[in-house]
């Protein structure tokens, strides 16, 4: 999706520095004040928030009856990380008007920080499903019923067991398996399976599964250095107490004891990093 800078909206170019350049005798093309940039887009139904139980951090989130307010821009959301990173934290953003693919969107909220929803990463901008034919021309999700578009997601009500939601959603699956032509593959036979809200349940992405395994390979490896050099430290100071070990088995310490000693000592110092470790992560 492609974000085009409204009129009037917060320029990056002059907030970071526009001033300075110019002074310095550069010109930027008139292009940068109707700057262009991609960005990604959770597009999301109107009681999504409010069944993850999320307030907005600014402003407010979508909800019932947005489509009642005639003749003004439908409503969109920025996550508090685009809003900072783009608009510079500019509080005058709420109830303006920004373009994405070249269709108008009145912002009317932040999403906290990092917010990821049930997404694998944090969008940019979150859209109402009902305008979702706006950014994307000729595909109208709504009321195609051949269109495979969505993940559903919702919260159990207290009291439910997961086999009764599987039980009525797959009532409510037959009754919309009827809705399709004799020839549609969406009218075969079908069954519902219901898993936890998590963008990591089932079976990941085969390419999101190398990544987490290279990424936890490479932690792996730090680790198993980190544990080479304090082994090896550990061998040094070891030899530069044999002086030390001598005089205590001289004096009576029989070598359990003498072991016992440097166990507590290694286990102490394992404790303490541990700890300080676990702290910092």
């Amino acid at each position: 999706m492609v974000l085009s800078e409204a009129p009037g909206a917060a320029n990056p170019v002059d907030m970071w520095g526009g001033g300075l350049i110019s002074s310095l005798g550069f010109r930027f093309p008139q292009t940068i004040s109707g700057s262009t940039e991609f960005l990604t887009c959770a597009i999301v139904s109107e009681d999504y928030f409010s069944v993850l139980g999320i307030q907005a951090s600014r402003g407010r989130t979508l909800g019932a009856g947005e489509d009642d307010l005639a003749g003004a821009p439908p409503a969109a959301l920025l996550s508090e990380n685009f809003w900072r990173r783009r608009f510079n934290s500019d509080p005058s953003l709420l109830g303006r008007t920004i373009k994405l693919n070249q269709a108008s969107f009145t912002v009317i909220g932040m999403t906290p920080q990092d917010f990821m929803g049930t997404n694998q990463n944090v969008p940019d901008v979150w859209l109402p499903i009902s305008k979702q034919k706006l950014v994307e021309p000729g595909d109208d999700w709504s009321h195609n019923a051949d269109e495979d578009c969505c993940r559903l997601n919702g919260r159990l009500r207290p009291g439910v067991e997961m086999a009764q939601a599987e039980a009525e959603m797959s009532v409510l699956t037959e009754q919309a398996r009827q809705l399709h032509s004799p020839l549609s593959k969406q009218r075969q036979p079908a069954s519902i399976t219901l898993g936890r809200g998590t963008p990591f349940a089932g079976h990941p992405d085969p390419t999101f599964t190398m990544a987490i395994t290279l990424v936890m390979g490479a932690v792996g490896l730090v680790l198993l250095i980190a544990c080479a050099n304090v082994a090896s430290l550990q061998l040094a100071r070891a030899v530069a107490r044999q002086k030390e070990v001598g005089v205590r088995l001289a004096l009576g310490a029989g070598r359990a004891r003498v072991v016992r000693q440097l166990l507590t000592e290694s286990s102490l110092i394992a404790i303490l990093a541990g700890g300080v470790g676990l702290l910092l992560s």
